[in-house]
């Protein structure tokens, strides 16, 4: 479900209703690679979107919820944030994606595991499945008969997983570092099976 970049006092239970009611991630639009990325527990959701929020509620969007600002000025804002966040870790590396975010809306979802997969030492871990792939313009058009353009050509590069800082049964962790796959930090990556690459690949597909 996605929701404005405004703080409510209702909007923590309206993500609950969304989500089922049980722990939930939130993320920003214009993220990769679980860059501002959060998981929430439901009795603490209403403070953390109260932090992550704050910084957002004044910006200037326009009536599809875009921020109102430049291309130069956003692209150095956001090398900016980059940089600084390279430095950081956990809540407060997410929370400064979220203040340089340029879109008006974020996303919420319930919280589930992944695949646990073997990592360093034998250990198993909550990973990520990282997907390439290319879309490519077909060189056909009419594929309908009536002249309608085709649908692009998606051709898979490939799938590894990228594996969280700690690993999925470590008590000592808490859930952000057992189950988000930072850009930077984690204990790795490791291989994806042939048979998890043609499931995924199926569903992207689609």
């Amino acid at each position: 479900a996605h929701f404005p970049m405004v703080y409510s006092e209702d909007l923590a239970q309206q993500i609950l209703d969304a989500v089922g009611g049980g722990p939930c991630v939130l993320k920003l639009c214009d993220r990769a690679r679980s860059c501002g990325v959060v998981i929430a527990s439901p009795h603490r959701l209403d403070d953390i979107l109260r932090s992550l929020l704050a910084s957002c509620s004044s910006q200037d969007t326009d009536h599809h919820g875009v921020v109102n600002e430049d291309v130069s000025a956003a692209t150095s804002r956001w090398a900016e944030v980059s940089r600084c966040a390279s430095a950081l870790t956990g809540f407060a590396e997410a929370a400064l994606h979220w203040q340089a975010n340029e879109h008006g809306h974020f996303l919420a979802e319930a919280l589930c595991d992944s695949k646990w997969v073997q990592g360093p030492g034998g250990k198993s871990y909550n990973g990520t499945l990282r997907v390439g792939f290319v879309a490519a313009k077909p060189g056909v058009q009419g594929c309908d008969g009536h002249g309608a353009p085709c649908p692009p050509v998606m051709h898979l590069l490939g799938a590894y997983w990228k594996l969280p800082d700690f690993a999925a049964d470590d008590a000592a962790a808490n859930d952000a570092e057992r189950m988000i796959s930072h850009t930077h930090g984690g204990v790795g990556t490791a291989p994806c099976s042939s048979d998890d690459e043609a499931a995924v690949w199926a569903v992207l597909r689609e």
